[in-house]
């Protein structure tokens, strides 16, 4: 008769195992817990509990740098609270994912966060060349409005952000406000030169009208409205 249930002992540590499911503490890392971990022989970490800062591991390389580790995706059928984000900046309603490391936390706009500031001119030139489409998104067959995300790629790659293989995957849809600051910025500047050129160009009909009616007072353009 197989045994359902056995007490063991490996390298002086106890563990428990029934059928798939081993916890135990092993090597020389004492004090974690291991469920149907790497110790039972298939190479797959399922979930570390670490008695270090109280770190949790789930499927996921050890790391004691992180409380909650969990590799590949996950799923929160009942939401998700998170009470406060670490400083991927600070000080504003709109959360962004750190490229580098994939946290989470509050857009951050200060200088504190920054280096290689310089500034960015591009406006009008830019707005020009974007081409807002319409389309159906296929996961759920709902229409929509937006920009795709390669044609901006050819455009301006700033405006672009990739995924984890190297691929274009969405607009920076609020990195776009900087470029309308510069369009706006441009569209001002036009129209204030038009005005300066049309104040002239008046200056230059009234000049020539004053010539016109001193030479022929009785002509139609001289007449008192």
């Amino acid at each position: 008769m197989n045994s359902i249930f056995a007490l063991s002992t490996v390298d002086d540590h106890f563990g428990v195992e029934a059928g798939g499911l081993t916890i135990a503490n092993h090597g020389n890392e004492r004090g974690n817990i291991y469920i149907n971990s790497n110790y039972s022989g298939d190479g797959v970490t399922r979930v570390i509990l670490q008695p270090t800062g109280g770190n949790v591991v789930i499927g996921a390389p050890i790391s004691l740098s992180y409380r909650l580790a969990v590799d590949s995706s996950g799923r929160f059928d009942g939401g998700l609270s998170i009470g406060n984000f670490g400083s991927a900046g600070g000080g504003a309603p709109t959360v962004c994912r750190d490229n580098s490391f994939g946290w989470l936390g509050f857009c951050s706009s200060s200088l504190r966060y920054k280096t290689n500031v310089t500034s960015f001119e591009s406006g009008l030139e830019i707005v020009d060349r974007l081409r807002p489409i319409s389309f159906t998104w296929k996961n759920d067959r709902s229409r929509d409005i937006g920009l795709a995300a390669e044609e901006v790629e050819r455009v301006e790659p700033l405006l672009t952000f990739r995924n984890d293989k190297g691929e274009i995957e969405g607009v920076k849809y609020d990195q776009l406000s900087a470029v309308f600051i510069n369009a706006f910025k441009q569209q001002q500047r036009q129209i204030q030169t038009q005005s300066e050129l049309l104040k002239k160009q008046q200056s230059q009909i009234e000049a020539l009208k004053k010539l016109i009616c001193a030479d022929n007072p009785t002509a139609e353009l001289c007449k008192p409205n």
